[in-house]
């Protein structure tokens, strides 16, 4: 299509764009690749002039093909292409056999650089352009070949969510718009053809970006990356960063003449800035969730224990006052304690981030010592080390239970007035060792209960060792040590 200099019905001033304005366009997307628009389409996408080689090159050929993009331009096309259709008369004379094709997919075999082959379907485009007589070539593998199979370069342009427009340099009025541009803004597509660009870009008509723009006309080679507002059919503004690149000229760079129109590529900052705002609310929240599961771990590990403890030794206070008179009050000291301990729990569970309530097997351990204190009737010395929370799964169950029994033994049978319990993970390895200055007994007597074989099962299942050293009078130190792989083992 051709428009002719004048005003249309409206009375708005046209501009003169070449014959077949398409392939002009493509020609200019395709050499220039503005803002690496077709580098960023998912087929490979490559220009051959009227002799066969190589003008260009998508990043798509790269990958495709094996070979830096340095190494094809000007080359020939049957470098990738054993099959492309050859020049069978020189320019002047007529057409190119290619130069009548259609967009029509073929099946043929690529050539990788490391000589291997590629089945890729291929779509041709001849292009018209007076003086610059091209062929666009749009190529993808057959295994990733799908409904939108065949699409051509044209396609890529009009289907791509940017904005991309052509305004005409003399009377910057816009002569293209692709579909992306007037969904964007809002407008219907025929309509933006001929439209003022100040209409959908105030800021391109600014007078800081007419020196710029008048040299990228002396220079098509270049672009100018900018920054402004595109305006909305509703009146909405639009933040948008643009790559603005000059055509080449109608008649080909050799025609000597400047170049007639601007392309902009236009991408939409809003949504960026939306992606970036989501990132910093995720990462925020994930640092909330983070801090709260810190501070429960803080809270029970830290203060609760410490209450925890305190209560023990007030409750152990309790024989050595006999016949005080103040047992009652020490009593009542022991259950404030007692629901201090209850109301920290309940704060720390809703500190804590979901699903990380359970604070693992140190936290288990703790809570088994806390329903023993009655029973043991004195604050053992408790020293925990290495990386406990990382055992899970059945390990950690076998381990709470055997934890359990030894320290109910322990209230039942020692009599103690001190207790050291160390319980670690290193190196592969998990102990737990509990110490008591009780009455002791003789390990290799018949055991009169069935505890103790429990416990050196389960530590025999766990691949693991339960062993026991007393004597009367002398206490008892008994240890079990099992090999652990981390988390859930």
């Amino acid at each position: 299509m051709a428009l002719e200099p004048g005003r249309d019905e409206i009375g708005r001033e046209q501009s003169h764009l070449p014959e077949a304005d398409s392939d002009w366009l493509v020609l200019g997307l395709v050499d220039e690749a503005p803002g690496g628009i077709l580098d960023a389409a998912p087929d490979g996408i490559l220009s051959v002039d009227d002799a066969n080689r190589i003008l260009s090159v998508n990043r798509k050929v790269e990958t495709l093909f094996g070979y830096p993009r340095a190494e094809l331009v000007g080359r020939p096309v049957h470098l990738l292409l054993p099959l492309w259709p050859s020049t069978r008369s020189p320019l002047s004379d007529g057409p190119s056999a290619w130069s009548r094709s259609t967009n029509q997919a073929a099946r043929a075999i690529g050539r990788r650089q490391d000589g291997s082959g590629v089945p890729v379907e291929v779509v041709i485009r001849a292009l018209h352009t007076e003086g610059a007589r091209r062929a666009v070539a749009v190529v993808r593998a057959v295994d990733t070949a799908d409904a939108s199979a065949g699409m051509s370069a044209n396609d890529i342009i009009e289907r791509t969510h940017d904005g991309i427009w052509v305004v005409d340099a003399a009377s910057l009025r816009v002569i293209y718009a692709n579909h992306g541009l007037a969904q964007r803004l809002g407008y219907r597509h025929d309509d933006m053809v001929g439209m003022g660009v100040d209409l959908i870009a105030p800021g391109f008509v600014d007078d800081e970006l007419r020196r710029p723009l008048a040299r990228l006309r002396d220079d098509p080679g270049s672009s100018l990356v900018h920054r402004l507002e595109l305006r909305g059919a509703d009146g909405s503004r639009i933040p948008v960063e643009v790559r603005t690149q000059a055509l080449p000229a109608a008649g080909g760079a050799e025609s000597g003449t400047h170049s007639d129109a601007y392309m902009s590529f236009a991408r939409d900052l809003s949504e960026r800035a939306e992606k970036q705002s989501a990132r910093r609310t995720t990462q925020v929240a994930a640092e909330v969730l983070d801090d709260r599961a810190r501070i429960g771990r803080d809270l029970h590990d830290g203060v609760l224990q410490r209450i925890f403890a305190t209560a023990m030794a007030v409750r152990a206070l309790g024989p050595k006052t006999a016949g005080t008179g103040v047992g009652s009050d020490l009593a009542r000291i022991v259950e404030e304690l007692d629901g201090c301990i209850h109301d920290l729990r309940s704060a720390v569970d809703g500190i804590a981030p979901e699903g990380d309530v359970k604070l693992g097997l140190r936290a288990d351990l703790w809570e088994i010592l806390a329903d023993e204190r009655a029973a043991l009737m004195l604050t053992p010395n408790v020293q925990f080390g290495g990386e406990l929370d990382e055992i899970d799964g059945e390990l950690r169950r076998q381990i709470l239970a055997i934890f359990r029994e030894v320290l109910s033994n322990v209230a039942r049978h020692a009599h103690a007035s001190q207790v050291d319990i160390v319980v670690e993970a290193s190196d592969g390895s998990f102990l737990l060792r509990v110490c008591d200055d009780g009455v002791g007994f003789d390990p290799s007597g018949p055991w009169s209960g069935r505890g103790l074989r429990n416990l050196t099962q389960r530590a025999r299942l766990l691949g693991g060792t339960f062993t026991i050293r007393s004597n009367y009078g002398e206490g008892t130190v008994v240890e079990c040590r099992v090999p652990h792989d981390g988390p859930d083992r």
